[in-house]
């Protein structure tokens, strides 16, 4: 599933995890207390075990994130026919 969420930022869900692509903005939204989806960097986050990913495991699980990216730019391109 993909979330679409503001100034056309987005997240891929999939069994339990989250893909966040870079963005641009700011990275941290302190009114909410957690990672706005601005980063400038990839994000990935288990959530069945980080409901509010405060963990960001980009950098430990370098296979999931090329899977999961993957399968966002195959839905895009898909959806951009």
């Amino acid at each position: 599933m993909i979330v679409q969420g503001m100034q056309n930022t987005m997240a891929y869900h999939q069994d339990g995890w989250v893909y966040i692509p870079p963005h641009k903005g700011k990275g941290y939204a302190v009114r909410v207390g957690n990672e706005s989806g601005f980063s400038k960097q990839e994000q990935l986050y288990n959530l069945t075990t980080d409901v509010h990913q405060d963990k960001n495991l980009v950098g430990r699980l370098p296979e999931k994130i090329s899977m999961m990216k993957a399968q966002l730019t195959k839905i895009l391109a898909k959806s951009s026919r």
